[in-house]
């Protein structure tokens, strides 16, 4: 298992430090903000893996559960005062998913991975053509919404909030059963184009039953509290403390 600092979290880093220079945080009474306590890493690399599991069991996604540290190939949790400014707590990779631990202290982005392959190369796609005539949008859609559910999203307020999209995957003229289905609120400037902001965003396959991308871009629609460390400031006041969370010991 790598345990690297990845480029999102190499990113963090950059902003933090960015905001620490411009007097934007109040953090700077506090310990090093690039450093974390042997015991704040274990116990949030614990809690990431409970929350990945539990993930992986209700999307029933193709991983060899129980995920431990050794199924890892990389770990990464980012630096407490980060994490709680910027909710990024970091991020696990098996041979199979990423999961990214972006935003609100939320287990917000699952990625499966295709080893040394473009997901959007031709022939990696070719056994997923179909008939353009053949293409179902609602299916994909209720797909979608039923991986949300069980991803904790509120699915019923983010319908009645959000602008919905759903497309096939197209490459080359050729369709596929690959659907991505899109939720949008208000607008943002891309390119010169208003676009709607990104709330979430679901990559499936139907009616092979794939996920392939799961992505939460707001936390609030969230319905899963998001993980804490509940005695953050006096363990990092210590070298030796022992940290407490908020999930139960049991789960």
């Amino acid at each position: 298992m790598k345990i690297i600092p990845t480029k999102l979290a190499v990113g963090f880093i950059a902003i933090y430090l960015a905001a620490l220079y411009a007097g934007q945080t109040n953090f700077t009474a506090k310990p090093p903000l690039l450093t974390a306590p042997p015991a704040y890493k274990e116990a949030m690399s614990k809690l990431m893996l409970l929350e990945v599991n539990d993930y992986a069991s209700r999307l029933n996604l193709p991983e060899q559960l129980p995920i431990t540290t050794n199924s890892l190939t990389e770990l990464f949790v980012t630096f407490p005062r980060m994490a709680e400014r910027f909710g990024a707590l970091g991020s696990l990779r098996t041979t199979n998913f990423s999961y990214g631990f972006g935003k609100g202290k939320h287990l917000c982005y699952i990625t499966r991975l295709i080893k040394g392959s473009n997901p959007h190369d031709y022939e990696v796609n070719k056994p997923y053509e179909i008939d353009p005539s053949t293409v179902n949008t609602n299916a994909a859609y209720i797909l979608a919404t039923q991986w949300l559910a069980k991803a904790f999203v509120d699915v019923s307020r983010l319908s009645t909030s959000s602008v919905v999209s759903t497309e096939p995957l197209v490459i080359l003229h050729m369709t596929t059963s690959k659907y991505t289905v899109e939720w949008g609120q208000g607008s943002m400037l891309i390119n010169g184009v208003s676009m709607p902001k990104p709330v979430a965003k679901v990559v499936l396959a139907s009616p092979q039953n794939e996920l392939w991308t799961l992505r939460v871009e707001d936390p609030t629609f969230i319905l899963r509290k998001p993980l804490e460390i509940t005695n953050l400031d006096f363990l990092l006041s210590q070298t030796n403390a022992t940290a407490e969370t908020n999930v139960p010991t049991s789960q």
